[in-house]
């Protein structure tokens, strides 16, 4: 008796879930009177044809996926009234819901700055009536601004396509709109006279070791990383003790947040002796660092300066300074340090540690040195990548370099060592006499 009152129970609680909005799935069913077959979705009924013919229940599967797909939501009408403004915040929302925050992080103010012309030139038109011309107006005004250069233009006209081609999965303008706008060629070299951007190539050896001699101890060991590493910079940022595993001569980190890791890549990067001694102070310091935070931070960085700050203080520290501080702390609003690197960061932190050295060497070159000290040239992290690909290009070959660097393609390692191909192209020329 109490085994079937328990079965009745699970029987009764089975059919309530059933019924539970958001569980249940619409049925088809048919009509007696007219021997047509019906659903209901989100409390519209939707009619798929007679109950005989062979079709009616694939409109149906079909109707039923595209509901799922629209997360539950009824069909919505194209919406002639939305503005490329509203369609553009609705563009940026669903990117916030299928990427995670790094994504965000590094991508997120690029697509900010992409879609501001077009937000400023056709913002409040509407949506559906966007056409290619005056895409080429958008591009033409950001020729005309002489701020950008021809990749950067191409790269935020791509964006712009990017935005409606979204637009247009979602039923939100016609399907006319992007084919149109497919149809804008990017700008080649040389047309409209287009500026070229600086090409990016590989830091000089001598720039980086009198760059080092002016950073914190913690940007420069990261700096020394990437240069024996060859790794991305995001890579590194977030690099934490309990990635790396140091039982082998080499030793080896697993990451788990990498450029390609959405694609279902494997990313490891090797650590020979030349890097195992930059990370070796980091992984050994005293107390030992925390197994899942990063190892290198700017918050710890910047607690380390103001350490050394006060301990070279010549004058005492009396409590009429002590309580002026505080007293300015208060007014104003305490700065915050962030646990990880961002590529921005190190960057203005190479340009600061460079603009230190070139002062130097003026006030040198001042005081009469012979020869006169040329300036350093500002470079940024990504260059110490394209320094190490070239070198392990030139040294061990092409497809060593696309190992160590993480491409799947071999065409996308070339294009960090253009500079080993010229080396090789004069040592054969050289050999040839």
């Amino acid at each position: 008796m109490k085994k079937n009152r328990r079965s009745n129970e699970s029987k009764r609680t089975a059919k309530q879930s059933a019924k539970a909005p958001g569980r249940r799935l619409p049925e088809l069913r048919a009509h007696k009177r007219s021997g047509r077959c019906y659903a209901t979705f989100s409390g519209v009924e939707v009619w798929f044809g007679k109950a005989d013919d062979p079709d009616t229940a694939r409109r149906f599967e079909a109707h039923l996926a595209q509901w799922l797909a629209r997360g539950r939501q009824p069909e919505a009408p194209l919406d002639q009234g939305l503005t490329v403004k509203g369609m553009v915040a609705r563009f940026l929302a669903h990117l916030e819901t299928k990427y995670d925050e790094q994504w965000l992080r590094n991508n997120g103010p690029r697509l900010t700055y992409s879609l501001e012309p077009l937000l400023r030139l056709h913002g409040g038109d509407p949506a559906a009536g966007f056409s290619p011309l005056k895409l080429k107006g958008v591009r033409h005004a950001m020729i005309a601004s002489g701020r950008l250069c021809r990749s950067e233009i191409n790269a935020r006209v791509q964006v712009m396509r990017q935005a409606f081609r979204w637009a247009t999965s979602e039923e939100l303008v016609p399907a006319t709109v992007a084919h149109g706008l497919a149809a804008v060629d990017h700008l080649r070299r040389g047309e409209y006279g287009v500026r070229e951007g600086r090409t990016r190539g590989p830091v000089a050896e001598e720039v980086v070791r009198e760059t080092l001699e002016h950073l914190h101890p913690v940007a420069a060991a990261l700096v020394e990383l990437l240069w024996w590493t060859g790794a991305r910079p995001s890579e590194v940022f977030g690099l934490r003790p309990a990635d790396i595993d140091r039982s082998g001569d080499v030793w080896v980190a697993s990451l788990r947040e990498h450029k390609t890791a959405r694609k279902g890549k494997v990313r490891e990067l090797g650590f020979g002796p030349n890097a195992q001694a930059v990370l070796r102070p980091f992984l050994d310091r005293v107390p030992k660092p925390h197994a899942d935070r990063p190892l290198f931070s700017p918050a710890a960085a910047m607690a380390e300066h103001q350490a050394e700050a006060r301990a070279a203080r010549k004058t005492p520290l009396w409590a009429s300074h002590e309580q002026r501080y505080e007293r300015e702390r208060g007014r104003r609003e305490p700065r915050e340090f962030a646990d990880r690197y961002t590529a921005g960061v190190l960057r203005r932190a190479i340009e600061r540690a460079v603009g230190r050295a070139n002062r130097e060497r003026k006030a040198k070159n001042a005081e009469g040195h012979q020869p006169s000290l040329p300036m350093l040239p500002v470079w940024t992290p990504y260059q110490l990548r394209h320094a190490a690909l070239t070198r392990i290009r030139l040294a061990q070959g092409l497809e060593v370099a696309k190992a160590v660097g993480g491409h799947a393609s071999a065409l996308m390692t070339e294009g960090y060592s253009q500079h080993a191909e010229r080396e090789l192209a004069r040592r054969a020329a050289a050999d040839m006499g």
